[in-house]
């Protein structure tokens, strides 16, 4: 399989050195080109496209957002990561890079005293040469991690945990939600993915594979969780203007992104959301018709004290080479509301969330996947429908409507 070429942009060259030393150590991603500012990019692109393209946020002469949108314009799609400092301003550019196109991004490491060059380097290369060949080849064969999770679900490591059914309502009408109003950043349509094989049915487990061992919907459904990652932002930009004030639920969303990036994220998104959104705290009380966001560098979870349920942060070990990680949401969540919750896996790399999704399932909690035509990259969605778990692959279009209807028409 040839390499992957890739065109570095930083106007340090310092930070230049720093990442082609990374990359150099990947056998599947060369660094084939150079240069200090968007100008010196664009020209270079005009005389040979690459596979991708590494560029920083903050540079003289053209932008990192002038540069994304140059590219767009010429070439619109070709896989962009910005490379950002950990810090509001440069959070603040970065989100409005990925609304001009950029497909991800990565925050530059800040070396503290004593720690390892080489540690330093193999985080880089393991960060940014992931997501490069994640946007390049897709999620690759998820069967054999969709086939040891369904395994783990079915099996006693996890804890029983019981259930009382609750007869599901019966349909009624959903009235549509109100149209969200304009917003600064979900405007562009996502793009997506470089093409991949065309997605299949949703499989049901094969005869070699025991299906999970679901008994029917939980009941009435009391929240609404979701994990996404690579090209989340752009997609609950559009997701979240859409759901109503009067959702009957909480809402609680794992986007893997750094501290500071998650803050910024949840405030852009209140700004424009019909329910009020704010990224959790310790101790705040998970209500009705409100917006949670896990903070970066943080596990999310929720607990019953008394009558009430409330988040707990903590700094446990990252799950799935992430932190927050979804499914340690997840995982609280069967033991506050069992099955009585929608499971909605969004855009992103990797397979954060398909674990704690089955476990959710197996007690009756339905899971919906954005589709593979709508994600940016189809990891975390594409791991849950090879599990054989989701109800169905739903365009990010028609997401909000779909959780309105199974919030209000069917339960979980």
């Amino acid at each position: 399989m040839p390499r992957i070429r890739v065109l570095l942009v930083d106007d340090s060259a310092v930070v230049r050195r720093l990442v082609r030393g990374a990359l150099d150590a990947d056998t599947e991603i060369e660094v084939v080109g150079e240069a200090a500012n968007g100008r010196e990019a664009l020209a270079w692109l005009k005389q040979d496209e690459p596979d991708a393209v590494i560029c920083d946020v903050e540079m003289p002469e053209l932008s990192g957002i002038e540069t994304v949108q140059a590219v767009r314009r010429q070439w619109p799609h070709l896989p962009v990561v910005m490379f950002a400092s950990p810090n509001r301003e440069s959070a603040h550019i970065t989100l409005e890079a990925l609304h001009a196109g950029a497909n991800d991004f990565v925050t530059k490491p800040s070396v503290a005293a004593g720690t390892a060059m080489a540690a330093v380097m193999d985080s880089l290369r393991q960060e940014l040469g992931g997501k490069i060949k994640a946007l390049l080849r897709g999620p690759g064969d998820l069967s054999a991690v969709a086939r040891a999770a369904v395994r783990y679900a079915s099996s006693a490591e996890i804890p029983a945990m019981r259930v009382a059914p609750v007869p599901a309502p019966a349909p009624a009408p959903i009235p549509a939600p109100t149209p969200p109003t304009p917003s600064s950043f979900p405007a562009m349509p996502l793009r997506q993915a470089p093409p991949a094989p065309a997605p299949q049915a949703l499989a049901r487990p094969s005869r070699a594979t025991p299906p999970p061992l679901l008994r029917g919907r939980a009941g009435a459904c009391e929240a609404v969780l979701i994990a996404v990652s690579t090209g989340g932002p752009n997609a609950l930009a559009e997701l979240v203007p859409r759901l109503p004030r009067d959702l009957p639920v909480p809402v609680l969303i794992v986007q893997h992104m750094p501290p500071v990036f998650t803050r910024l994220l949840a405030e852009r998104l209140a700004a424009k959301a019909q329910m009020p959104v704010r990224e959790a705290a310790e101790g705040d009380p998970v209500l009705p018709g409100e917006v949670l966001l896990a903070p970066g560098d943080h596990h999310l979870v929720v607990r019953r004290t008394g009558g009430a349920v409330r988040c707990s942060l903590n700094r446990d070990p990252a799950e799935n080479s992430v932190r927050p990680a979804a499914d340690v949401l997840f995982r609280s969540a069967a033991e506050v509301w069992g099955g009585r919750v929608l499971v909605v896996v969004m855009t992103g790399m990797g397979q954060d969330g398909l674990v704690g999704a089955i476990q959710l399932h197996t007690l009756g909690a339905s899971v919906l996947a954005q589709d593979q035509a709508s994600s940016v990259v189809w990891g975390m969605p594409g791991a849950v429908c090879k599990a054989g778990i989701t109800e169905r692959a739903v365009p990010l279009a028609q997401l909000a409507n779909e959780i309105v209807h199974h919030v209000r028409g069917r339960g979980c």
